[in-house]
């Protein structure tokens, strides 16, 4: 309302001039919001969001995997509960499970990967075997 009297009138007095910029388009030209900083801005993101995504998934893993080892195979509730509440001493360090998510196990991972191959494969044999077809 108060926008249109702040326009030029036309040749004729009565209606509004023609915008040409805007009808032609956007003034041409680099804008640098626009064209380069929300797009790097939107790449950093999503590499970040997928890193963090990454290392949260794998953490929880390890830090799944150390429970169930600390109850003998299988996660119980009831001692991840006395865990919780400070009854129980707990299984690992939070800051080593993200350290060893982010950087990866060093030391004993290769072998104890060999070792449960090699009982699969054993186990497979005596699979095949009970199966009846090959060696």
């Amino acid at each position: 309302m108060g926008g249109r009297l702040s326009r030029p009138r036309a040749a004729d007095g009565l209606g509004e001039a023609p915008r040409t910029a805007q009808i032609a388009g956007r003034a041409k030209g680099l804008n640098v919001g626009r064209n380069l900083i929300v797009p790097g801005s939107v790449v950093i993101l999503a590499g970040l969001f997928y890193v963090y995504s990454r290392t949260a998934v794998l953490a929880a893993k390890l830090n799944a995997k150390k429970h169930r080892e600390a109850d003998g195979g299988q996660i119980s509730w009831s001692n991840q509960s006395l865990r919780n509440h400070g009854q129980r001493a707990s299984v690992a360090d939070d800051m080593a499970n993200l350290r060893e998510a982010l950087m990866g196990n060093k030391t004993g991972s290769g072998a104890a990967s060999a070792g449960s191959r090699a009982d699969r494969h054993r186990d497979e044999e005596q699979l095949r075997k009970l199966m009846g077809k090959g060696k």
